[in-house]
């Protein structure tokens, strides 16, 4: 069963990755400065 919800998800993840790949890639780069900004908030 869980195994079958998996492949629901990846085959999903597949359909909108196409129509989604810029706005993924603008959310990856803002989760990268977050990211970023934490790191330089927890050495200082």
């Amino acid at each position: 069963m869980l195994f079958n919800r998996i492949q629901e998800l990846n085959t999903s993840k597949i359909k909108w990755r196409s129509e989604a790949t810029s706005i993924q890639s603008e959310n990856m780069e803002s989760v990268t400065d977050e990211a970023n900004e934490s790191r330089l908030r927890i050495s200082e």
